[in-house]
C-alpha cells in the first residue's frame, strides 16, 4: 500500500511536470506567434504606406498638370482679352462719333 501511494505520488509529480512543461511550450509557441504576426502586420503597414506615398504623388502629379493647363487657358483668355480692348475702345468711339453726327 505505502509503495502504491509512492507510485501514485510519482505519477501526480510527473504529471504535474508535464503540464508544467506543456504550459511553458504553449507560451513559447504563443510568444513566436505574436512576433511573427508583428513583423508580418509592419511588412503589410510599409507596402501600404509605400503604396499611399505612391497613390498622393501621382495625385498631386495630376493635380499639378490640371492647373497648369487651367492656368495657360487663363493666360490665353486673358491676353486675347486685353489685346481685343483696344479695338473695342475704337469701335466704341467710332460708333459714338456717328451717332453724334447723325444727330446734327
Amino acid at each position: 500500500m505505502v509503495n502504491d501511494k509512492t507510485g501514485q505520488s510519482c505519477h501526480q509529480e510527473e504529471l504535474a511536470f508535464k503540464s508544467q512543461l506543456h504550459q511553458s511550450e504553449l507560451n513559447e509557441t504563443r510568444t513566436r506567434m505574436e512576433i511573427s504576426m508583428e513583423e508580418v502586420d509592419s511588412k503589410v503597414q510599409r507596402e501600404y504606406e509605400h503604396k499611399l506615398q505612391e497613390a498622393l504623388a501621382d495625385f498631386r502629379h495630376q493635380h499639378e498638370t490640371e492647373m497648369r493647363h487651367y492656368r495657360d487657358d487663363l493666360e490665353v483668355m486673358y491676353e486675347g482679352k486685353v489685346r481685343a480692348r483696344p479695338q473695342l475702345a475704337e469701335c466704341a468711339v467710332s460708333d459714338y462719333d456717328d451717332t453724334q453726327s447723325r444727330e446734327c
